[in-house]
């Protein structure tokens, strides 16, 4: 597995330069284009420039909880801190607490994520040695000196011009080529997960297709099922609502039939009981049927729909272009097929009648 490794960065941020341990091959790019540089599934250890973070000297009590330590931390370097801390992230490790920018964390842990690698994020002087109280490495613009454990980065012309900087002038000063060499890396390989890593997985669409090695047509495949698995229970209550509904109007419609006066249904069983206890079941057991010798003589060709209602005995015959001399005569002999006529409504036109007459019987 191949293994790169990020050099110490310009103070611009604007340029990378990525070098792989195996083949001391060297690669310059930028943090859009790292993961093109870069083998898919090799080990990127990307050195966050200490310009980007604030190191403080505190001891970690393993006894209290993290937050408990986050807060006591809090409260030391409240009065002297810059920036608002609620902006920072807080990275512990061994004596040491750094604060990191909470905006440009995010923004190289997007970009990182979007590499298909095993990442490591390590704050940089702690690539050099846990151990390393005063050091001085020149990089092309700056120097990185760690004084006492806390590191900083100094432009060359401050450092050389300015006499707040005279006693970091004495630590001897190493140039990158010398000091970035095989033993560096191999420690640096040797001793990483001793380091903390600060890196945190960015989830996008774009970071999820490249970590999960799906294609396109898969991918949109997994989204839509995950589509269906969320919509498809809303679709089912949404259904099962409906059903209720339905079901809620027909309780409603039969209240309504057994009893005109029912405007308020809230236990459905009970009050079922309650009208069944009202009905005399020993005298509504039967209903005698109209009269259909007499329905035939209408004529199946004239009569469209017969509606029949059983518990009131009547019948309500539709009928349509039925001649007018032939419906006054069979009505005119209703009475001798007993059959009472209760309502007419009849349009009569050219010598032909349409409507509907409603006819009724005696129950038994």
């Amino acid at each position: 597995m191949n293994t790169f490794i990020t050099k110490f960065l310009n103070k611009n941020f604007d340029q990378i330069e990525l070098f792989q341990a195996e083949s001391n091959e060297v690669y310059k790019t930028d943090l859009a284009g790292l993961a093109e540089c870069i083998d898919s599934y090799a080990t990127l250890i990307f050195m966050l420039p200490c310009s980007k973070y604030s190191t403080y000297e505190f001891e970690y009590d393993s006894s209290l909880s993290h937050n408990i330590n986050e807060s006591n931390f809090i409260s030391e370097i409240n009065s002297y801190v810059v920036n608002d801390i609620s902006t920072q992230n807080i990275v512990f490790n061994n004596n040491q607490a750094f604060l990191v920018d909470r905006d440009f964390l995010d923004s190289i842990n997007t970009a990182l994520s979007n590499v298909n690698a095993k990442i490591y994020l390590i704050p940089e002087h702690l690539t050099l040695s846990d151990q390393i109280k005063e050091f001085n490495l020149e990089l092309e613009d700056e120097h990185l000196i760690i004084s006492n454990g806390i590191p900083a980065r100094i432009s060359k012309e401050m450092l050389s011009s300015n006499s707040l900087f005279a006693d970091l002038n004495k630590i001897s000063a190493v140039k990158v080529e010398d000091f970035f060499d095989q033993k560096f890396i191999s420690d640096l390989i040797t001793n990483l997960n001793k380091l903390p890593n600060i890196f945190k997985f960015d989830i996008s669409i774009r970071s999820l297709k490249l970590h999960l090695g799906i294609s396109k047509k898969l991918f949109y495949g997994l989204v839509t099922s995950l589509l269906l698995i969320f919509f498809i229970p809303f679709g089912v209550s949404a259904l099962a609502e409906k059903k209720h509904n339905e079901y809620k109007q027909g309780i409603y419609q039969i209240f309504r039939a057994l009893d005109y006066n029912s405007t308020n249904i809230s236990n459905p069983k009970r009050q079922a009981d309650l009208i069944a206890d009202n009905f005399d079941l020993s005298q509504q057991n039967t209903f005698q049927m109209p009269n259909l010798e007499f329905i035939e003589r209408f004529g199946v060709e004239n009569v469209y729909r017969i509606n029949i209602q059983p518990i009131d005995g009547t019948a309500k015959i539709y009928i349509k272009d039925f001649p007018s001399n032939q419906l006054s005569a069979l009505l005119a002999v209703s009475s001798s097929f007993d059959i009472n006529i209760l309502e007419r409504n009849i349009n009569t036109e050219s010598g032909l009648s349409s409507g509907f007459i409603l006819i009724g019987t005696d129950n038994v």
